[in-house]
């Protein structure tokens, strides 16, 4: 049988050597950082300029509402001057027909007292 030789020990590694190793890993996850960083204020930018664009789609389709509202206040005016006066008309339309309804209904009892009057021997 054979035997495995020795293991070889790395020499350890100087103070100087962790520290250069060190400083390049942290520059590398900096750099890293930094990258992902970039990429995400650059895809909030992008949707805050959407959403910008989508207010100024909002305040165009404001402006055009408020156009034709302004058109429909002057026909809002003349359709509540008819129904004020339809109103009035139908009031009025009650009131004579309850005033004719109690003159006949006086005439009939007027006309019974008389019809009572002559029968009588």
């Amino acid at each position: 049988m054979t035997k495995a030789p020795p293991p070889v020990y790395a020499p350890a590694p100087t103070t100087a050597a962790i520290q250069a190793i060190d400083d390049r890993l942290l520059d590398a996850k900096l750099e890293a950082v930094e990258a992902r960083t970039e990429t995400k204020f650059a895809q909030l930018m992008g949707k805050i300029e959407t959403l910008i664009e989508s207010v100024a789609g909002v305040k165009d389709d404001v402006r055009q509402l408020d156009r034709r509202m302004d058109g429909f206040d002057g026909k809002l005016e003349a359709v509540e001057a008819k129904a004020f006066s339809s109103k009035t008309i139908i009031v009025t339309t009650l009131i004579g027909a309850f005033i004719g309804m109690a003159a006949l209904v006086i005439g009939m009892l007027a006309y019974t007292v008389q019809m009572a009057d002559f029968l009588k021997p």
